[in-house]
């Protein structure tokens, strides 16, 4: 292409219509290199911004066809990078007496596209995000109109985010007295949006920005933590939440996510081959292997959202026989399935996992569960259930909220804490979480077949809303000691035996029951009583009941 021509200075331009922007508003990109007034060469790196690159100081800019760029997103973008070259020295001292001022606000207006773009690309943001953060993002650019970005400072900022809060709370209905809420969660996020989108011009397009906005008192309101430590919704009620996984129109998938605490993301992103089972001393165990996640533009990546996201998890027995006879009836009309997704659409001959039907499917569930969520039952459930009173209507409205489809996550991880037995350690591991209270190391390992079933096991053994906690079973004959510690335990002996049996008794309620025609006599018993024990599957309700409700304030 011909060079572009501003204020005196050319511009070297390279076009082209990259794929990934095809089905966005911004298909064209064009790259533009200030020549040196001078030579007439592509300025680089080196000479522009002190860099230690001798690669031409070329800058993207995204828009809608050729003349839209020239028109209306070139000339922003020249000043600033003439500018630059008024820093650097590439003009006499007669050219110009001062650098044109590089206005952030504009600057704002330009990369919007192109920056929501990126973050969609490379911080894997939702479309509901991107709407509500491109929502905030145009509230924040007036804010930033007449402020040259070149010599921004912590002063500025400061001044910025104050006027973001006193904007955010006229707008606020009903909490502009509020003496409680210290900064709106409006202020926040475009306080938020305003460091990314300095980040993105100084790293993405060579944009010289010298100081980075600093870290403000952005924390959560009085009210607003006070509301999530009482109305948080880390406990669906179980009768309505059993309710959904046996009636409601996505039963299978609720039971799903109720029993493994799994994100939308890495649920839509189950392979078939990611349901595995193991057969044992128990019978039939089945577990899932987390390996990736289905991203809003429904393509599957291996790439998870966090690195201890890579887990198994093992599913309650009625749960893994669902899926597991799911998976067999599909695979009997379409074939081998194994490496596509476990949430594909049959339809006739077809099964359906591509990019288009996937997002559609994606986006249907999220908002379907939280529709369900949402019904009047549970709503009135959780208010009757709440500690405190201080504040009805907010209460209601952060309840309301709070009931989409990651609360069954956060109902998961209250079940795993207070009800599945399972080390405080491995709660962490079955969500996808990093220990943090432990050293982290780089040795990647699995579990073997026998860890994994002894996981299984864990869940056996304890009871969870769609499964009643069983006892192991063994044969006397071939029995030592029991694969992981159970509150029941059934031991058949065979007839005209005689064993030595040793109880390693954690509790004193334990009792020992005997059936049959035999002859028990207790021989030993310690005196001294063990440590406590590091599983929940006696755990008291009276610890983690509410035994009494009072007014929060008087």
């Amino acid at each position: 292409m011909e060079d572009f021509e501003h204020n005196g200075v050319y511009f070297k331009t390279n076009l082209s219509y990259p794929s990934s922007y095809k089905a966005s508003d911004t298909p064209c990109r064009i790259r533009i290199t200030p020549r040196d007034p001078k030579t007439g060469k592509a300025i680089t790196k080196r000479q522009l911004h002190g860099s230690d690159s001798d690669k031409p100081a070329e800058t993207a800019i995204f828009g809608r066809d050729i003349e839209d760029i020239r028109k209306n997103l070139f000339p922003p973008v020249a000043d600033g990078i003439i500018a630059q070259m008024h820093l650097a020295g590439f003009f006499d001292s007669g050219q110009a007496s001062t650098a044109p001022a590089v206005d952030l606000g504009e600057l704002a207006r330009t990369y919007r596209d192109a920056f929501f773009a990126f973050s969609q690309r490379e911080r894997n943001w939702a479309p509901l995000t991107v709407k509500d953060y491109g929502y905030q993002f145009d509230k924040l650019i007036p804010h930033l109109d007449g402020i040259n970005a070149l010599t921004i400072n912590d002063e500025i900022y400061t001044a910025v985010f104050k006027a973001i809060c006193d904007a955010a709370r006229k707008a606020t209905k009903g909490k502009k007295d509020d003496p409680y809420q210290e900064v709106p969660s409006a202020a926040q996020k475009r306080y938020g949006l305003l460091k990314q989108l300095i980040s993105y011009l100084i790293e993405e397009d060579d944009i010289q920005i010298d100081c980075l906005p600093p870290d403000l008192d952005g924390k959560t309101s009085h009210l607003s933590s006070i509301m999530s430590q009482v109305d948080g919704v880390r406990s669906l009620p179980p009768d309505e939440l059993l309710a959904l996984c046996k009636t409601s129109p996505l039963a299978d998938v609720i039971s799903i996510l109720t029993d493994t605490g799994l994100r939308i993301g890495e649920f839509t992103g189950l392979l078939f081959c990611s349901l595995g089972y193991l057969d044992g001393s128990q019978g039939r165990m089945y577990y899932l292997r987390v390996s990736g996640q289905l991203l809003p533009d429904g393509k599957r990546t291996e790439m998870p959202k966090t690195l201890p996201s890579y887990r198994i998890i093992p599913l309650c027995p009625e749960v893994g026989e669902a899926m597991y006879q799911r998976a067999m009836t599909l695979s009997a009309i379409h074939g081998d399935l194994s490496l596509q997704l476990l949430c594909g659409q049959s339809e006739g001959d077809a099964f359906l996992t591509d990019p288009a039907t996937m997002r559609i499917y994606r986006d249907h569930l999220s908002n379907a569960i939280t529709d369900l969520l949402r019904n009047e039952g549970m709503l009135q459930s959780l208010y009757a259930a709440r500690q405190y009173v201080f504040n009805i209507k907010q209460q209601n409205e952060h309840v309301y909220r709070r009931l989409t489809g990651h609360s069954e996550r956060r109902n998961f991880y209250t079940f795993l804490y207070c009800h599945s037995g399972f080390d405080a350690p491995e709660i962490p591991k079955l969500m996808g979480h990093a220990d943090k209270t432990r050293k982290q190391t780089s040795t990647s390992y699995g579990a073997t077949p026998s860890e994994i079933y002894r996981m299984c096991l864990r869940r056996y053994v304890s009871q969870s809303l769609l499964h009643s906690a069983q006892p192991l079973r063994y044969q006397a004959d071939n029995f030592k000691r029991s694969e992981v510690p159970s509150c029941a335990l059934e031991l058949t002996l065979p007839p005209h035996s005689s064993y030595d049996l040793i109880v390693d008794d954690m509790y004193p309620e334990n009792e020992l029951h005997f059936s049959g025609t035999l002859t028990a006599q207790k021989v030993r018993q310690d005196d001294f009583t063990p440590g406590p024990y590091p599983y929940a599957l006696l755990a008291d309700p009276d610890m983690y009941m509410v035994r009494k409700k009072s007014k929060l304030f008087s």
